[in-house]
């Protein structure tokens, strides 16, 4: 008996330190952990690299505007010019055209990351945001445009919630606050590549800058399949007996869950405070690079570099 209740507290213990699928065990928060969260916070930085590529993309100077002396001509430096959008189409692709399906495909892929492999997730995400990018990179015209940044949006939506769940599961509560600021690093980093795209774009033209920058995600799927493992949940209720993960609370519905969320005030205000500080943001983030390239046409190399170093 004694050695039947010694092998059931082992199970309990490992099942404690939270196996991954494939019978492989980690500690939470040490050194597997640590490498799920840097190659998650390389996933994000292609997210929002592809993201904002057409912002800076957009905003490179075409031929007309730097002069008839550019050997390359405009076609190959300026998707402006090759794709002939007017000002108000960049509008709707780097605004709507994108935002409505993110936000849209959020609320259900926030939804099944509760209940499907977020690895399987994230691989998806990368797959549809990067071919979307390769389509970018084809385009011709405003339909096409329009088509990749609605694709896009779609793709996009499955990173953030699956990421953050399966970095709730690899850390302790104690060291989730810096797991998730490193993490959010990737916006910056991915930023940041965005702004170099412009001076990518001189160099080997913006077809092929979407091209390197979607080859880049799909390497992080390759690696995501291959090296990253989905643990068995964390947070519902554990059977005392076997160690098992048994389901937890009953899970709220969707609208259930906005009008508990609507209760409070203080939510109200964060989520009304922080509508307006991000349609501030997206307004800079979109529009910024084109008024320097109309300003300062000669100065886009020079602004590509400022703007990924601030």
């Amino acid at each position: 008996l004694r050695v039947r209740s010694t092998a059931r507290e082992s199970k309990v213990v490992v099942a404690a330190a939270a196996p991954l699928r494939g019978n492989m065990a980690y500690k939470p928060g040490g050194t597997y952990s640590k490498f799920v969260l840097y190659v998650l916070l390389l996933v994000y930085i292609s997210n929002q690299w592809c993201r904002y590529l057409l912002n800076y993309l957009y905003a490179v100077a075409d031929m007309d505007e730097i002069g008839p002396g550019d050997p390359k001509g405009g076609n190959f430096q300026s998707m402006a010019r090759a794709t002939h959008i007017t000002n108000s189409q960049y509008g709707i692709l780097a605004g709507f055209a994108f935002h409505l399906s993110y936000v849209s495909f959020g609320l259900i892929t926030g939804r099944i990351t509760n209940q499907c492999n977020r690895r399987t997730l994230i691989i998806l995400g990368l797959l549809i945001w990067n071919g979307a990018t390769v389509l970018l990179g084809t385009a011709t015209s405003f339909p096409t445009l329009l088509a990749a940044r609605i694709i896009l949006g779609i793709g996009e939506a499955f990173s953030a919630p699956a990421s953050y769940s399966l970095i709730a599961d690899y850390f302790p509560s104690e060291g989730r606050g810096e797991a998730n600021g490193i993490y959010a690093i990737g916006v910056y980093v991915g930023g940041g590549l965005s702004s170099l795209s412009i001076a990518m774009s001189q160099e080997v033209g913006w077809r092929m800058t979407c091209q390197i920058t979607a080859a880049y995600g799909v390497m992080l799927m390759i690696v995501v399949m291959c090296m990253i493992r989905e643990p068995i949940r964390v947070h519902g209720r554990r059977n005392k007996q076997s160690g098992a993960v048994t389901g937890g609370p009953r899970k709220p519905s969707l609208m259930e869950a906005v009008c508990e969320i609507c209760k409070s005030r203080l939510c109200c205000l964060l989520f009304a405070a922080s509508s307006v500080r991000f349609m501030g943001t997206y307004v800079f983030a979109a529009f910024l690079p084109r008024f320097y390239a109309i300003t300062f046409p000669e100065e886009n190399m020079k602004y590509s570099y400022i703007s990924a170093a601030v």
